[in-house]
């Protein structure tokens, strides 16, 4: 069987992702809340905003760290399917 490496596929979640699963997975009431927060935390700087430290992109990321520093992964059934 030919595994497919993570970092060869699409993004799992990219801007533009619905506002009712921005609020789900992350706890932000929508996207613009969630960019906001982001802007404000890095002060505005995009080099900082899209820094990466893993094969997901940057959103991506801001994505995962959101869910699990607020504990909002897991939650739901979906998430465990």
């Amino acid at each position: 069987k030919i595994r497919q490496r993570c970092a060869n596929k699409p993004p799992c979640v990219f801007p533009g992702t619905s506002d009712p699963q921005v609020k789900s997975r992350t706890g932000f009431p929508n996207e613009r809340s969630m960019f906001s927060y982001i802007i404000v935390v890095c002060n505005g700087d995009v080099d900082l905003i899209q820094k990466r430290c893993s094969s997901l992109t940057w959103y991506e990321e801001w994505f995962l760290f959101f869910e699990m520093t607020w504990g909002r992964s897991m939650l739901r059934h979906e998430d465990f399917e």
